[in-house]
């Protein structure tokens, strides 16, 4: 790998040399130039114990699918006739979670066979181009005489006429030499980027706690891997091991008599949302009963923004939905529908927004908005229709659309007016910090530099399932038709709220308090064209991000 000081360093030289002339140039300064040149250091890098841990990597993919086909195998054989019931249930799901933590280790093996063996070749492709540079470069500083006889009598001539033949070769082997470091670079922010990606998909390791066993961090880790991230994973550890004795002895006992993984998935969620083990007992109460229906669960604790389980790309956005009913202010049937988790008509776009990123991190808060029960109910009494839900989903959105505004200082709640900076920072408090063990810090996005620099923050946070709320804007145009003869026309720039829940390879995934989620592209975040979270194009609707709230 090259250092982006040693690119610099080449870059300035071939500069440099591009401007001397060979006809009435100075050899002294062409010696001083290619030996800087000859002093920056070669790609670094050993390709052959490379390609060696590449191979040892292939061996073990093949190795693990020994194992893998073992497991399923056992999998999909018959338990023992004396396992029936809940305790069937619940083996055979973790055998198919200890299942799939071996192909997500055979998935690494094969990651990292494939990135190194990638990197090998362009380390060799840059280390064989930086010799031929250096060869050049060698070549150049034997056309001219040493660099202290160069002004001798009897050698100022040989300098001068080798001049135009040394120059040449100079440059030619300059830019090869920062092509080399580009090259090599480049190849290894790549593959440390998906050595990362591969690294982060070992999640039973992120359970980090000696009061879990092994298969319990497993089965907990990849029964459904939707309902806990790599921060809830870690977040619920620390919990526990911050527990009392007594607190740990209740929550384990919870898990242990879990009517399957997925209720075990939940109770470690509350935990990691920082509720108590107190709490944790009263939400489980309201869900041991539906322990074994994860349809139940699915529909009742997880909003289901940010699933990993869908495809990256535009034609992968998603609208939410409770029972697959949309919302008619009007009436059913009527005219203007919005989308069910949609903000409406109200300008509580930053509310809206963090509320749906808080109930997907918060399984205790989702329950209490889909049956009005648990420790943190949302009042609208015991019913989990799809009416009786948005109601209680549009009252905790004004609720905190009215604490927003109260921490900017505002005296009356007025829906016409939106938040300002003081209450987006207390609804991330209120609403982020708890799940996610972060302050939210908010970064003004000014122009395309500052776009790309908050970009690694924002995907960071994102691959760990913290969600960043974002601020964007646009030109829009409204219509005064007072005047039915003479409409007038305005244009003005509108702002809204988003957040990213998402993050895979180069793209991010982004819910907008319409109801929807998107997929967007690093490039379109850096460019400003992000439209088509608000609309049918890249450049429509508000496709500029202008602020950032980074989870720190």
């Amino acid at each position: 790998m090259s250092s982006p000081t040693a690119i610099s360093a080449l870059q300035q030289i071939q500069d440099q040399l591009d401007q001397l002339s060979g006809v009435h140039g100075n050899p002294a300064l062409l010696h001083g130039l290619i030996s800087a040149a000859l002093k920056v250091p070669a790609p670094a890098g050993d390709v052959k114990a490379a390609d060696a841990r590449a191979n040892t990597y292939l061996a073990a993919t093949a190795t693990t699918d020994g194992v893998i086909g073992d497991l399923s195998n056992v999998v999909r054989s018959a338990l023992p006739a004396a396992w029936r019931g809940a305790g069937a249930e619940s083996a055979a799901q973790a055998l198919q979670a200890v299942a799939l933590q071996g192909a997500t280790i055979r998935d690494g093996f094969d990651d990292g066979h494939r990135t190194l063996s990638t990197w090998v070749g362009h380390l060799k492709d840059a280390q064989k181009r930086d010799g031929q540079g250096r060869s050049q470069l060698n070549d150049a500083l034997g056309l001219l005489p040493p660099l202290q006889a160069i002004y001798m009598p009897r050698f100022s001539s040989i300098a001068t006429s080798k001049l135009p033949e040394a120059l040449g070769a100079a440059i030619s082997g300059c830019k090869d030499l920062v092509a080399a470091a580009q090259l090599s670079d480049s190849a290894a922010q790549d593959a440390i980027k998906a050595l990362n990606q591969s690294a982060g998909s070992a999640r039973a390791r992120q359970i980090g706690t000696t009061n879990v066993d092994p298969l319990t961090a497993v089965t907990l880790a990849y029964a459904d891997p939707k309902v806990l991230d790599s921060t809830a994973m870690t977040r619920g550890s620390l919990k526990l091991d911050a527990m009392s004795a007594a607190d740990r002895a209740a929550f384990e006992k919870l898990l242990s008599g879990a009517q399957s993984p997925t209720e075990a998935e939940y109770l470690w969620k509350a935990l990691a949302a920082d509720y108590s083990a107190a709490d944790i007992t009263s939400f489980d109460k309201v869900i041991h009963p539906h322990g074994n229906d994860l349809a139940w669960l699915d529909k009742h604790l997880n909003p289901n923004i940010g699933d990993p389980n869908t495809t990256p790309g535009a034609a992968h956005s998603r609208i939410l939905s409770y029972d697959g009913v949309r919302w008619y202010p009007a009436g059913p049937g009527t005219s203007g529908a919005y989308e069910y988790y949609s903000q409406g008509g109200y300008g509580d776009c930053v509310a809206a927004s963090v509320t749906v990123a808080s109930l997907s991190r918060d399984p205790v808060r989702m329950l209490g908005v889909t049956t009005g029960l648990g420790p943190a109910a949302v009042t609208g009494g015991k019913d989990d229709s799809s009416a009786a839900v948005h109601a209680r989903l549009q009252n905790l959105y004004l609720q905190n659309y009215a604490d927003g505004q109260k921490a900017d200082g505002a005296k009356v709640f007025d829906t016409t007016k939106g938040i300002g900076g003081p209450g987006q920072s207390a609804l991330d408090t209120k609403m982020l910090t708890p799940s996610t063990g972060s302050t939210y810090q908010l970064q003004p996005l000014n122009d395309a530099a500052a776009r790309a620099a908050a970009l690694p923050s924002v995907h960071a946070a994102a691959e760990i399932g913290k969600p960043v709320p974002i601020g964007v804007e646009g030109q829009v145009t409204t219509v005064d038709h007072s005047i039915r003869s003479h409409p007038e026309f305005d244009t003005e720039t509108a702002y809204h709220q988003m957040v990213v829940v998402g993050a895979s390879g180069d793209e991010l995934e982004i819910y907008n308090p319409w109801g929807n989620t998107t997929w967007v592209t690093d490039q379109q975040f850096i460019d400003g064209q992000i439209g088509a979270a608000t609309s049918d194009s890249p450049g429509g609707g508000l496709p500029t991000p202008d602020e950032v709230h980074i989870p720190h």
